[in-house]
């Protein structure tokens, strides 16, 4: 058994994005306005129904609000999150699809139907909507971030890290975008800077079982055993089950005693 074995190296969830505020009307008088009111009122539910993990009562909130007002975008933004949620990508693709015709520069919508088109398989089909997305907003970096998966996906390398890249010049604080980069990198043959990722999102989130793992498994390969050997021991601190973390701090221990 060797170290190179056992890597593990995770690609990151691509990101929903529900809107709540976006879609509040304010009261006033008027048959039309209460009816409105009453629409953003059953979309707010939703948003803290799904934020609470009960996508089941979400999607039954949203799908009022849509009753009460059909042409509701965020609402059926909101509705596609939920469903892809509970496990339904194939239904929210109609949900996103009928927000983006009913406001064409929803940028949210464009990347969730992307995301949407990436759990259902149709990976090719998920690029338009990201860039869609990107040029009605350019500094959003959550496109950013989920275009470099599915460029991953593609094993467009080169591509997915400078999408990465820019994610991060715009949110540097992203832990999963950081983890993503450095798994983009390592793929690249770059693994001093895929190391240097993980070590950045790890000073950010210390509790990441997978990117201690990783991380030592790259010190390991490049001959630092025993600089490699608390990154394994964290790894099984946070994750007593993860057997590959164990095999890897049993390795590089056995290595680093022998001197080698």
């Amino acid at each position: 058994m060797n170290l190179s074995s056992q890597k593990k190296l995770i690609l990151g969830a691509v990101a929903l994005t529900l809107l709540a505020a976006a879609g509040v009307y304010f009261l006033v008088a008027g048959g039309a306005s209460r009816r409105r009111s009453r629409a953003a009122a059953e979309n707010g539910l939703g948003v803290t129904l799904v934020e609470q993990g009960k996508f089941a009562d979400a999607i039954g909130h949203y799908t009022e609000a849509l009753r009460i007002e059909p042409g509701y975008a965020e609402a059926e933004n909101n509705l596609g999150v939920a469903l892809v949620r509970s496990g339904q990508a194939n239904s929210a693709l109609d949900h996103y699809q009928a927000a983006l015709k009913l406001k064409p520069d929803f940028a949210e919508a464009e990347n969730n139907l992307g995301n949407a088109l990436v759990q259902t398989a149709a990976v090719q089909d998920a690029l338009a909507h990201y860039q869609k997305a990107l040029q009605i907003k350019p500094d959003y970096a959550e496109a950013h971030a989920d275009l470099g998966v599915a460029l991953v996906r593609l094993n467009r390398i080169a591509e997915a890290i400078a999408e990465d890249q820019q994610a991060l010049a715009l949110s540097p604080n992203d832990v999963q975008v950081h983890i993503n980069l450095a798994n983009a990198l390592y793929r690249n043959g770059r693994p001093h800077d895929a190391a240097d990722q993980y070590e950045a999102a790890l000073k950010l989130k210390p509790d990441l079982a997978e990117a201690q793992n990783n991380l030592g498994i790259l010190l390991a390969q490049d001959g630092k055993m025993k600089e490699a050997i608390p990154h394994f021991q964290a790894a099984v601190r946070i994750d007593p089950g993860f057997t590959e973390a164990k095999n890897n701090l049993s390795i590089a221990q056995q290595q680093a005693g022998s001197g080698q």
